[in-house]
């Protein structure tokens, strides 16, 4: 039931939309239609049944043989639900959104036949959504113009070179907008196939190296590869093709290209912030921390207040929050998450890396009481990638502790799971780290007493680990404290 759309929609409003919508409700002759909204605002989406809905409607039990009359009703709501969010949707784009607004207002002059006033206002408005990458929608405002030109506009003119004169520049132009489009389209595709082959190959499934498709030019006369849209596509599609420096230096030639556009919407901002991100994330990979936390605090600073997505902001902060712990700022990080945990969901994705990264925090600041009130009692109803990382840590506090049998227990058990399944080599080799480490400390009592030839296999395993490689980067702070415990005891 959860799923009918009607019910969707309705959990889907702000407050603030729900409360508009139930005034357009409330004007509705039908008083059935607010009901069943409030009924359906009431409970959580899950636990909405028919038998709860018919009930309150109708005051008596639900039937089978009537369940016609509820989907009715949902069927009703449905109607006044989607011109409800069709209505909103022009209204907040006309508000927020001027090349909208333009291309709403050359259709109107259009449709009211004003047609002098659509001449007019032609040029500016394919401008303006040229500028934005809206190449389709000059394609179509063009073919308006054509037709009205062809219709209207020469309708009492007889000098046919001018009408010749003038259908060969419009084509040129339309030319030149169709080779953008197909352009941009392009490379928008080629990094889809790039993101298709990336992900094929972390499950083993695709080449370790194959190189990214050769990129094309877009026509004889003009070559619109150098558009800023294409460019930044062909770049970010690119980087996926290869790792390490050869990644960043694609993505770092996408920013560029995006950056130095002028014009700036909600489409151009997320481009922004997801090759800024992928920067930050691959400089991680490199250990280039620092560099990492210039470009992810320029996403945050600049971008942050105009990302709408929950998941995008979530996925933004998170890539912030951990190089915040890769470069030993544990209590900014602390910080940052207790803001961050404010507006996540109780038993959410976000929720659970954002108790993981306080902990990793607490772990780095060796605040073993934290780590204990923190970490969960029960990991079975936890998600798999997640029980990963609570394991780690787990055995982690028992080192802190100063129980080293225990922590050589935690790795190894968790090195003999299928929760190891989850993870690609590399991760495997930091686990693998963890376990040695303590392994060793448990069979010499002591870690100064680790015996020079163990001890550098264990710095030799340490070094072999290629960060490069790591596609989890929640991984990176585990391994960096590691590291820093290893050189400690090799020092002592």
């Amino acid at each position: 039931m959860h799923k009918n759309p009607a019910i969707q929609i309705c959990h889907q409003l702000t407050a603030k939309h729900a409360q508009a919508l139930k005034k357009l409700l409330m004007q509705d002759k039908r008083s059935a239609s607010l009901k069943l909204f409030n009924l359906i605002r009431n409970l959580p989406p899950k636990e909405i049944t028919k038998e709860y809905l018919y009930k309150n409607i109708y005051g008596t039990n639900y039937e089978p043989s009537k369940d016609y009359l509820l989907r009715n009703e949902l069927r009703l709501l449905r109607q006044k639900l989607d011109k409800f969010l069709l209505q909103k949707s022009v209204e907040e784009l006309l508000d927020t959104d001027d090349v909208f607004r333009q291309q709403l207002q050359l259709r109107a002059y259009k449709h009211f036949q004003l047609y002098d006033l659509f001449f007019e206002s032609f040029d500016k408005t394919a401008a303006a959504s040229e500028q934005a990458f809206r190449f389709g929608d000059v394609l179509d405002m063009q073919n308006w113009y054509f037709d009205l030109a062809y219709q209207h506009q020469f309708s009492a003119v007889r000098d046919y070179e001018e009408k010749a004169k003038f259908f060969n520049s419009a084509t040129l132009k339309a030319a030149e907008i169709l080779e953008k489009q197909v352009s941009a389209q392009e490379n928008m595709q080629g990094f889809y196939k790039a993101l298709e082959y990336y992900y094929q190959k972390l499950l083993g499934q695709a080449p370790a190296e194959q190189q990214a498709p050769e990129r094309k030019a877009t026509g004889p006369a003009t070559n619109h590869t150098g558009h800023p849209l294409s460019t930044y596509y062909h770049h970010r599609s690119a980087g996926f093709y290869t790792d390490g420096k050869g990644r960043l230096a694609h993505f770092l030639k996408a920013y560029e290209a995006l950056e130095s556009h002028d014009y700036r919407d909600q489409y151009t901002t997320d481009l922004l912030v997801n090759i800024l991100l992928g920067i930050g994330r691959t400089l991680q990979q490199l250990g280039e921390f620092e560099q990492a936390d210039t470009y992810l605090s320029k996403a945050i600073n600049d971008y942050a207040k105009e990302i709408k997505g929950l998941a995008s902001k979530d996925k933004l902060y998170s890539n912030y929050t951990i190089n915040l712990l890769n470069i030993g700022q544990y209590e900014k990080a602390i910080e940052v998450l207790q803001q961050l945990q404010k507006g996540a969901n109780e038993d959410g994705y976000a929720q659970y890396w954002y108790t993981i990264y306080r902990l990793i925090a607490s772990i780095g600041l060796r605040k073993t009481a934290d780590i204990k009130q923190n970490l969960p009692a029960n990991y079975t109803t936890i998600p798999l990638q997640h029980r990963v990382y609570f394991r780690i840590i787990s055995s982690i506090y028992f080192y802190l502790a100063g129980d080293m049998e225990w922590a050589y227990k935690e790795a190894y058990n968790l090195l003999h799971t299928k929760l190891a399944e989850e993870y690609g080599r590399e991760q495997l080799a930091v686990i693998e780290l963890l376990e040695t480490f303590f392994q060793l400390g448990d069979r010499h009592a002591n870690l100064k007493q680790i015996p020079a030839k163990e001890s550098r296999k264990l710095e030799q395993k340490m070094n072999a680990i290629d960060t490069s490689k790591i596609n989890d980067i929640n991984i990176l702070p585990v391994l960096l404290w590691l590291k820093k415990e290893i050189v400690a005891s090799q020092e002592a």
